[in-house]
């Protein structure tokens, strides 16, 4: 009798179990399925990281798998030539991922949907991606502008409005199929990645081959992960870092003053003025510092964007397709007045 009992517990728990796996697979595969970051990031010694050029990454999250082409120059979009073509207007949008759309699911971010506008209207005007994605890249961005932007000759620089100036001197290194971000001055920072995702490879093995195999593993991970106000320690850590293929270790946060920011911002539209180059701050919401900014002869550009969530990713506060398509759009019409009406035709 305590035998026929206990095959039926194991019955009933492998038919709950099973039932679990059909219910999870029909209903939440797509939040549940397995992560994949881009393998595209290289060490940088000026702005700590980059996109590896003509390097190619697989994005596999919720709502969004696609496979990430860089191009020659390092960037996330269509491949350009560094020499600008005579009569050409050269535009260049700069900032972090919403000006790339690296985390868009689809390849159409703003900067690709406004060329096409200007295309329609047969002007003779060329759009550049330059975005490196990243949190805490605003002064990186600045830097990158005077080092490196400047040399592809643009007319005008498009810079997200992205303040504070802050940074944190992160560095994105791939290892083993995981992202690691970890403090530049900081030996022990990268060896803290190291550690974690070499113990998912040998010693966790076993549950990260059990999460790959079962969603109702993963649905569990997910529920513990998503609650970190109750559910805290290292196998916690482990599974998020597996689950997002990301691990990142604490880093300090570094802000320039006000005062020393503007002064920057100053002394890069200086510097661009002296060589024929516009800048323009863009701000997708609403202004930010523009009397400042115009006192300083720098014009902005706002879009009144809705911080609605029609506009943004199910899962993330990236813009989704349809607000890369209306910033596009009012992008378009804001420029007018800054294109030269000497611009050719196509």
């Amino acid at each position: 009798m305590k035998i026929r009992k206990k095959y039926l517990v194991i019955f009933a728990l492998i038919s709950i179990i099973f039932t679990l796996e059909i219910f999870f697979r029909t209903f939440t595969f797509e939040q549940l399925k397995v992560n994949a970051y881009p393998m595209i990031y290289e060490f940088d010694s000026l702005n700590y990281y980059r996109y590896k050029p003509n390097s190619t990454g697989l994005i596999s999250k919720p709502s969004i798998q696609k496979t990430v082409v860089i191009n020659n120059e390092g960037y996330y979009g269509p491949a350009f030539s560094k020499e600008k073509l005579a009569g050409k207007f050269r535009i260049i949008v700069v900032g972090t991922s919403n000006a790339g759309g690296i985390w868009l699911h689809g390849s159409k971010s703003f900067p690709i949907v406004l060329q096409e506008i200007f295309n329609r209207h047969s002007q003779n005007v060329e759009v550049i991606t330059c975005a490196i994605d990243g949190i805490n890249r605003n002064w990186e961005t600045i830097k990158a502008i005077r080092s490196k932007i400047v040399q592809y000759a643009p007319d005008l620089i498009l810079l997200e409005g992205n303040f504070p100036l802050n940074f944190d001197h992160r560095t994105r290194e791939c290892y083993r199929g995981y992202l690691m971000e970890y403090s530049t001055d900081s030996r022990q920072t990268r060896q803290y990645c190291i550690d974690r995702i070499d113990a998912l490879n040998t010693t966790l093995k076993p549950l990260t081959w059990l999460y790959d195999i079962s969603y109702t593993m993963r649905a569990a991970c997910k529920y513990v992960i998503d609650r970190p106000e109750s559910f805290q320690g290292e196998y916690v850590e482990y599974a998020r870092i597996y689950r997002e293929k990301n691990v990142a270790s604490a880093m300090l946060y570094y802000t320039l003053s006000h005062k020393r920011e503007m002064k920057e911002i100053a002394d890069l539209n200086l510097a661009l003025t002296e060589q024929a180059i516009k800048l323009i701050f863009l701000n997708y919401h609403e202004p930010v510092f523009e009397d400042e900014l115009r006192a300083l002869s720098i014009p902005t550009i706002t879009l009144d964007i809705p911080e609605a969530d029609s506009l943004a990713h199910e899962h993330d506060a990236h813009f989704n397709a349809s607000a890369h398509q209306l910033i596009a759009e009012r992008l378009y019409l804001k420029l007018e007045s800054f294109i030269p009406n000497k611009i050719k035709q196509l």
